[in-house]
């Protein structure tokens, strides 16, 4: 192979022989891209030049001795390095080549000079700026002594430290050099594809000087900037530069550049105009689209009105995600100044979010919404997306649930209770003052009615409910796994589409009774108690929601769960062995007695009837009961940590009948005002149908549950077919592709470079949540984090109330449901949210402090249940340390971190009362 080898070499591709920079200009030539012609002084002729120069064995020993650890030390050790290969004659042969080649290019022209070693320019590495380059450089023998610098660039003390800690022998790497036409530019710069700032992958970044861009790579000058959205390359945000100077060609030198002062005029107007920053952005998706869509670092110039591109590479030491990509199932626009929370998310939609699962229930919730738009008359609903996937969280949009609460909730309910739960603080007083129109909303009701779908009426809803409760249970549970071994791909794609489907119609029916009628029932309730009851209770509301008024389906397999600990605490038998034994263990154990035989029999019978439950999160990436019985072991663990047994029915016979109690006195109070007997008689009815609600609440969580479970075991057979293909590596990966990526990676049995670097990068994200090592905003703006709310950390914790009642007792601070095995009965649970895995924790706690959620989170919902007092407080799981004595104030929504005094106080007082 020849030593030097033309752009339009097909040999220059390859990018052992010319670095990553020679073998992009080499491909971007060959794809007709406009490059600027040049050519590459390969790898084997810098091997070449240090063998015959002698200076291997020199080059080694140096090494050898090198203090990498001394910065003056090692400096003057590489500069003896750098210092020899500069010195060093070039083989005749090979300046004989180099000279031949650029007497090829235009008549004596100038050239940029640029280092290309093997191991830049890739996904993993970024040595921007380590190696040499020389511009406007002119003749034969200043560019031979350019070549010589460059090599010797490779030996600077910063490069030679990068390749030591990036792992990267030094015999191994090598270095090229690139000879390339300089453009003489009127205006140049850099281009990425994906942003650089926020990670976006719908938004390109340009930045941009006057003259050559090395101003703007080498980040001497504030440039212009753009942000462009990458579908329509409207600029969506643009920025001024300072641009003090530019670089340009030296006027009276052989070769060179210098440094001069742009003039006030140049530095105050931008750049580039919009139709050629169009031209940019549809270059940079060209280039994109020639490297597998992998998001590009491009640097490009304009010369008397031409785009030249100079260079490109991959986009290095950004974590993309490719977000956007997740929502590829949405259909209305996505709105720049739209502002988004993770609130809601926090409250019905706990814990990290898988792209696979958000693709399909964000679009569950969003037909949802959608529908209600039309049936209600808010066409505002459907001016932009509900839902934005970020760094495994689904984000909700602000103006939207602004426009629901202007339009469909009588201003004197907007303070109450979840209402105003997710939309910014800062925007409560325009929408608690703004104008509400009475004729609107019958309107709406008459729209309602008048639609003749008795699912969207009051009482309807909750029958339409128990009718898929009931009689729709084989519809939401599903093929058997070995029927799904049975189909064909495409009638495996259809079938998870049909269980799909039924989730979306399912949302549909009941969406109204979720968001119109129970959130209007809370906010009337409470309205009525504070202007009609005049009794001496300021409990009243939370207590009037304690309890159920009849079992749901979570208490009734959380009170099968535990006659099986209680089983286990009355038999010595099963005792010893669940001592024994850990986790899935214990369930081994079993098979090996009778006693032990007989538990796993019935066990087994429960968990096949509670298949789909006893996850910690909706997302089907976490396991089910029928996948990992371990986690009803920890649920025993903490159920057995109580020295007497627990009594749940009790409790539950105690809590309803004090919310009984509390309702004589507050209808009998009612009674004493004018037109009491009315007013009571409408009290009633509501609660009654806050209580029927609040049971659906629970049992539609049941139900939706199964149908999830069947949808993930027939994506768990589209994984499994994945992999035994060899297309995917992991029985991971799947969940973090949409179920649109999913299927084509399917239909095309291959996954591209794309589809692999985004399962690492939505993988990396996940696990980062899990983790708990993101921080994610409460707030999002333009894929940027902005601050709407105030966070109060002085004295007492100040949170929001949930569930009334105050207690005192040990901060049990817990990150995931495995860790539920650390509580005692008494303590008070701190986490960021509870989920029906958290369930068998209820039992034995005495009270919880949740960061996120609501009046209707489970929680706080199984709070009320139990009777025991909930706290929601932003940051609480690092305000509160482990094991601190605190009181919790589920009234003021105050929490109290006891000091040490006051523990001994606390502590005198409990030994006063044994």
């Amino acid at each position: 192979m020849s030593n030097v080898l033309a752009f339009a070499d097909p040999a220059a591709q390859d990018a052992a022989q010319t670095g990553g920079k020679g073998a992009n200009l080499a491909a971007l030539t060959a794809k007709g891209f406009p490059v600027p012609p040049g050519f590459v002084i390969t790898t084997a002729a810098y091997d070449s030049f240090i063998e015959q120069s002698g200076l291997n064995d020199p080059i080694a020993a140096l090494l050898g001795e090198a203090d990498y650890d001394d910065a003056a030390a090692f400096e003057q050790t590489t500069a003896r390095i750098r210092s020899a290969i500069v010195e060093a004659p070039l083989p005749p042969e090979l300046a004989a080549d180099i000279a031949a080649r650029y007497r090829q290019l235009p008549d004596d022209c100038y050239v940029a000079v640029r280092s290309s070693g093997t191991a830049e320019d890739l996904a993993g590495t970024s040595f921007a700026g380590l190696h040499d380059t020389y511009l406007d450089i002119r003749g034969t023998d200043a560019v031979i002594d350019a070549v010589r610098r460059c090599w010797a660039s490779m030996w600077t003390a910063r490069a030679t430290h990068y390749r030591r800690n990036a792992g990267i022998d030094h015999g191994s790497a090598k270095i090229a050099v690139v000879i390339q036409e300089m453009v003489e530019s009127d205006v140049s710069g850099v281009l990425f594809t994906a942003n650089p700032v926020t990670a976006d992958t719908d938004q390109m970044v340009i930045n941009a000087n006057w003259g050559l861009g090395e101003s703007v790579v080498a980040g001497i000058v504030t440039p212009d900037s753009w942000v462009l959205h990458s579908e329509t390359l409207e600029p969506v945000e643009r920025i001024l530069g300072n641009k003090e100077v530019s670089i340009v060609r030296h006027p009276d030198a052989a070769h060179g550049t210098l440094s001069r002062e742009n003039a006030a005029e140049d530095r105050g107007r931008f750049t580039l105009a919009d139709e050629q920053l169009a031209e940019l952005g549809a270059l940079g998706r060209l280039v994109q689209s020639a490297y597998d869509e992998l998001p590009q670092d491009i640097e490009w110039a304009i010369a008397r009105g031409r785009l030249y591109l100079l260079q490109s590479r991959p986009v290095t030491g950004v974590d993309l995600s490719w977000d956007s990509h997740v929502d590829d199932w949405q259909t209305l626009p996505d709105h720049d100044d739209a502002v988004w929370t993770r609130t809601w998310a926090d409250e019905q939609w706990t814990g990290a979010v898988t792209p696979l699962f958000y693709s399909w229930r964000a679009e569950m919730f969003t037909r949802a919404y959608s529908r209600c738009a039309d049936l209600w008359g808010i066409p505002e609903m459907k001016r932009g997306r509900m839902f934005k996937f970020h760094k495994a969280e689904a984000y909700f949009h602000c103006g939207l649930e602004r426009a629901i609460i202007e339009h469909t909730v009588f201003p004197a309910f907007r303070p109450g209770p979840n209402v105003l739960n997710h939309v910014p603080p800062t925007w409560h007083g325009e929408i608690l003052s703004s104008p509400f129109s009475i004729a609107r909303y019958l309107k709406m009701h008459a729209r309602i009615t008048a639609a003749g779908d008795p699912a969207n009426t009051p009482y309807a809803f909750l029958k339409t409910f128990d009718d898929w409760f009931y009689n729709r249970v084989d519809e939401a549970s599903g093929l058997p796994d070995e029927q799904l071994r049975k189909l064909s791909d495409r009638a495996l794609e259809r079938h998870v589409e049909d269980l799909l489907e039924l989730e979306f119609s399912f949302a549909e029916q009941l969406w109204a009774g979720y968001y119109l009628y129970a959130r209007d029932a809370f906010s009337f309730l409470g309205w009525m108690l504070a202007n009609w009851y005049t009794g001496d209770n300021p409990l009243a509301f939370g207590e009037l929601l304690s309890g159920t008024a009849r079992r749901t389906a979570t208490l009734q397999e959380n009170v099968e769960l535990l006659a099986f600990a209680e089983e286990i605490r009355g038999s010595e038998q099963l005792r010893t062995l669940f001592g024994a034994h850990e986790g899935n263990a214990f369930f081994t154990a079993l098979e090996e007695s009778g006693p032990g035989r007989d538990f796993l029999s019935r066990y087994r019978a429960f968990a096949r009837a509670n298949a789909h439950r006893g996850h910690a999160e909706r997302d089907i990436y976490y396991p089910r009961r029928l996948e990992d019985p371990s986690m009803d072991y920890r649920a025993w663990q903490t159920m057995l940590s109580s020295p007497e047994a627990l009594d749940p029915e009790g409790n539950e016979q105690r809590v309803n009948a004090r919310r009984n109690a509390v309702l004589a006195e507050v209808v009998d109070n009612i009674k004493q005002r004018p037109f009491g007997f009315l007013r009571a008689e409408l009290f009633k009815l509501v609660h009654d149908w806050l209580l029927k609600f609040l049971i659906v609440r629970d049992d539609e969580r049941y139900y939706i549950d199964r149908s999830t479970y069947a949808a993930k075991r027939a994506f768990l057979e589209i994984s499994r077919r994945l992999q035994e293909r060899g297309i995917l590596g992991s029985d991971r990966d799947f969940q973090f592709l949409s179920r649109n990526e999913l299927y084509e990676v399917l239909r095309r049995g291959e996954a591209t470079p794309l589809v692999k670097a985004k399962i690492a990068g939505r993988m990396r994200d996940f696990d980062r949540f899990v983790a708990r090592e993101a921080k994610l905003p409460v707030y999002l703006q333009a894929g940027k984090p902005v601050t709407l709310t105030d966070t109060d950390t002085e004295g007492d914790l100040t949170g929001v109330g949930t569930s009334h009642g105050t207690i005192t007792g040990r901060a049990r601070v817990l990150h995931s449901v495995e860790e539920i095995g650390r509580v005692q009965k008494g303590d008070i649970l701190v986490t960021n949210h509870t989920d029906p895995g958290w369930t068998p924790v209820f039992l034995v706690i005495s009270g919880i402090v949740l960061e996120t959620g609501g009046m209707l989170a489970h929680g706080s919902l199984l709070a009320r249940e139990y009777g025991f007092p909930a706290v929601q407080i932003a940051g609480a799981t690092e305000l509160i340390p482990d094991g601190a004595l605190i009181t919790v104030d589920g009234d003021t929504g105050r929490v109290h971190i006891e000091t040490e005094d006051e523990e001994v106080e606390v502590a005198e007082m409990a030994e006063v009362a044994r």
